[in-house]
């Protein structure tokens, strides 16, 4: 019986512990990505492309007061995105279900290509996707891995990083700025889906 007694005070603390986290409001976090909402034990991504699509909210089960969630809605629809890419310029930097070597082979290719009748794939359009709220966390990636083979500074990704409210997107991202390598950039791309 002392033993049980001896693990009381951790009981109890375990208990008081898993209350207060439980019983804190909610934390709501905007980036030009999503909306990032993270209260008791859940956690929910809402990318900001559906926010915008549908201007509302979806909360689910977590615990948000209608005012909170009527000031993150006008937030996203207030915020414009700095930059919006056209669904051709979102589409360029898809990753298409192909390794991520393939991927970044394609990336190259696209970036080089140019001439009479096509157009290469600018820093600038890589760029515009990068921030734009309608792209995928993918297409985010495929782009900042089209900037870094374009020889932009990696700075630029890093930026772009952190205006990003879901830190496994920004994880990825980071990952490709620093040339980190493969295994890190899917890994990293992975967890983000």
């Amino acid at each position: 019986q002392l033993a049980h007694m001896g693990l009381w005070p951790l009981v109890t603390a375990g208990v008081y512990l898993l209350l207060r986290r439980l019983a804190r409001p909610p934390e709501v976090v905007v980036g030009e990505d999503a909306v990032v909402i993270e209260g008791g034990l859940r956690r929910k991504v809402i990318p900001r492309r559906d926010v915008e699509a549908t201007g509302a909210l979806p909360l689910g089960t977590l615990l948000v007061d209608e005012e909170r969630a009527d000031a993150v809605r006008r937030l996203v629809l207030e915020r414009a995105a700095p930059v919006n890419a056209s669904d051709d310029a979102l589409a360029t930097f898809a990753r298409e279900g192909t390794s991520l070597a393939e991927w970044r082979e394609r990336l190259r290719a696209r970036m080089e290509q140019g001439g009479y009748r096509s157009t290469a794939t600018t820093v600038d359009v890589a760029a515009a996707v990068l921030r734009s709220s309608r792209a995928t966390p993918e297409q985010r990636v495929g782009a900042a891995v089209a900037l870094r083979i374009a020889g932009e500074p990696p700075e630029k990704i890093r930026v772009a990083a952190d205006a990003v409210a879901d830190d496994r997107l920004r994880d990825a991202l980071e990952a490709v700025a620093e040339d980190a390598g493969d295994a890190r950039v899917e890994k990293a791309l992975r967890a983000s889906k």
